[in-house]
């Protein structure tokens, strides 16, 4: 069973994650978010929860091992919770401890979105309510536009760097690497996606393998390893 769930050391990439989960609360409608990285072997840690109560639903998931943040972890689709009330006999049977836990936290509803890279899962995002009512359109549509900015801000904090982009492509004063430029290169022509976004699937890659960008790129360059569209 995972450990309790502890806040990851700042890191490039957190400040963006923690602005993101306050715009979460104004953009959706509310009353808290957390943003949690994972990996295929199990949680990495909270980046943010903007109140107590948003901690204490990062922390029961993964000191109990269950929950929505897990499903939509693992299904790479959001779970959502309109009622928890309701789903203490329903879609909470999945996860009967925590369900009534939160509950008694005083959560009325909840909202778990993936963070994707192409289809590489790297975290999840949870959105309470103390009301219980279901989200919008607009409101789900706002949601999923937070989670993809959360998915690129994770790979900033797991990599410990803004960006590994040539100046041409990347902010300036990021930084860049030859390795990492070519294989940059190469990922776009294989999967035939645009140089942007084969450097987010290169560092996709390396994340959810818990590998070094650099030796993922070095791999990529002789020829070592070839991403293929399966594995987005």
């Amino acid at each position: 069973m995972p450990d309790p769930a502890d806040p990851v050391d700042a890191a490039p990439g957190v400040a963006q994650a923690e602005r993101l989960c306050r715009e979460a609360i104004s953009a959706v409608d509310v009353d808290g978010a957390g943003l949690s990285m994972m990996t295929s072997a199990g949680h990495r840690g909270t980046v943010c929860a903007t109140d107590d109560v948003a901690r204490r639903v990062e922390d029961l998931q993964f000191a109990l091992g269950e929950g929505p943040c897990f499903d939509a972890f693992t299904g790479g689709g959001p779970v959502l919770i309109a009622d928890m009330n309701v789903a203490l006999g329903a879609e909470g049977a999945r996860w009967p401890v925590f369900t009534e836990a939160v509950a008694a936290a005083g959560v009325g509803a909840l909202f778990a979105f993936p963070l994707l890279i192409g289809a590489i899962p790297l975290g999840a995002l949870d959105l309470y309510r103390r009301r219980a009512e279901g989200l919008t359109p607009v409101e789900l549509r706002a949601a999923w536009r937070i989670a993809d900015a959360a998915a690129d801000a994770l790979l900033d904090v797991r990599s410990g760097t803004a960006m590994d982009l040539p100046a041409d492509a990347a902010p300036a004063g990021a930084s860049y690497r030859l390795e990492v430029h070519q294989a940059t290169g190469m990922v776009s022509v294989q999967l035939g996606v645009p140089i942007d976004e084969a450097f987010l699937r290169l560092r996709a890659y390396a994340y959810s393998r818990e590998r070094n960008i650099d030796d993922v790129a070095r791999d990529v360059v002789a020829g070592r390893l070839q991403l293929l569209p399966e594995e987005d």
